[in-house]
């Protein structure tokens, strides 16, 4: 890693900026581009950017590539964002992730968490009554695993083992000094709780308590995530038509101690909306978690978690649902007192 740029971060950044040229724009770059072979620049463009860094070299390349974006021109608001994040590391300025939402704005290093270091996850899979959940639960288990989760999976509770079982996870965390704790939890389940195999629940508040500030004080300031794939109600959302007049598209050291909020640095994604239901493919599993499977994949290095869940709900608002003959639609609802921005890398 060169001056704290990632190969693979400036890669994926790489083939953005790809993606971004127009044929004659692309054909221009190659030009301006006079290490790599005649032979490699017929090579596929999403082959490209591995080509440029092992003809250049990875600081180099960001050079090369900033330099040929100037002349071709493309000094855009998108280019100069995916560019800049790089361009500002080789300078030794700030850490200059992107924020998706906002182009051109970047986040100095001290307003994102801190995750290196431990992570731990808890997954609750009721799978009884429940096709399609071996899937979601494969699934989870293999986007936390990637970045960096030690998983401690549960199976069919009943109603009265599952805050047991979260405050065994909680007490674990709480011997060690975890950097980041994601909970997901996948059951049958109404508005304000999740339900057991027994059809007994476990309310989402005393879930909740279990992680906040006075009861997990080793995770004061680390960020803490909720995935609740449940039902919150009976009601399907069957949409409704655009209107047409609307667009389509501490003392010690000199550090001051302050109080915390009871709850706080928490990031709680529903599937639905309060009183909706949720949707589970008996084969495919949940929309929810084939679409973060996917979007991750793509944007996870470079957009932290609000504004992955936001190209989540993109594409989860889109298509048209069927539930028992009816079309349904969704939307991901989030709540989040996050303080900082989180990465997942």
């Amino acid at each position: 890693m060169a001056r704290g740029i990632s190969q693979d971060d400036w890669c994926q950044a790489l083939s953005s900026i790809i993606e971004e040229l127009t044929e004659p724009q692309y054909k221009k770059m190659m030009m301006l581009l006079p290490k790599i072979p005649q032979s490699k620049k017929k090579m596929a463009r999403e082959e490209m950017p591995e080509v440029i860094v092992s003809q250049y070299g990875l600081e180099e390349s960001v050079v090369a590539v900033q330099e040929a974006v100037g002349k071709i021109p493309r000094n855009d608001p998108r280019m100069i964002g995916l560019l800049q994040p790089f361009t500002a590391a080789l300078h030794g300025d700030s850490i200059g992730l992107q924020s998706s939402n906002t182009e051109g704005c970047y986040i100095d290093k001290d307003d994102v968490y801190d995750i290196d270091g431990a992570r731990e996850a808890f997954i609750l899979c009721q799978k009884e009554n429940r096709r399609g959940a071996e899937v979601d639960l494969e699934r989870t288990r293999k986007l936390l695993s990637k970045y960096g989760f030690k998983c401690t999976e549960e199976t069919d509770l009943l109603g009265k083992e599952i805050i047991p079982e979260l405050t065994a996870f909680r007490d674990r965390a709480n011997r060690r000094q975890v950097r980041c704790c994601v909970v997901v939890l996948m059951a049958h389940g109404k508005e304000d709780s999740i339900l057991g195999t027994d059809n007994q629940p476990a309310l989402l508040k005393e879930i909740f308590a279990l992680f906040n500030n006075k009861e997990c004080p080793k995770l004061q300031g680390q960020p803490k995530v909720f995935i609740i794939q449940a039902c919150r109600g009976s009601d399907v959302d069957e949409g409704v038509m655009q209107a047409d007049d609307l667009p389509s598209d501490f003392e010690d050291d000199g550090i001051q101690k302050y109080k915390l909020p009871t709850i706080s640095d928490t990031f709680t994604v529903y599937p639905t909306m309060p009183g909706n239901q949720a949707l589970r493919h008996p084969e495919r599993g949940s929309p929810l978690f084939w679409v973060m499977e996917e979007v991750f994949e793509k944007y996870a290095p470079r957009y932290h978690l609000a504004d992955l869940f936001m190209k989540v709900n993109q594409k989860m608002v889109q298509p048209d649902y069927t539930l028992k003959s009816s079309t349904a639609k969704v939307t991901v609802n989030v709540e989040t007192n996050f303080t900082k921005a989180l990465f997942l890398r």
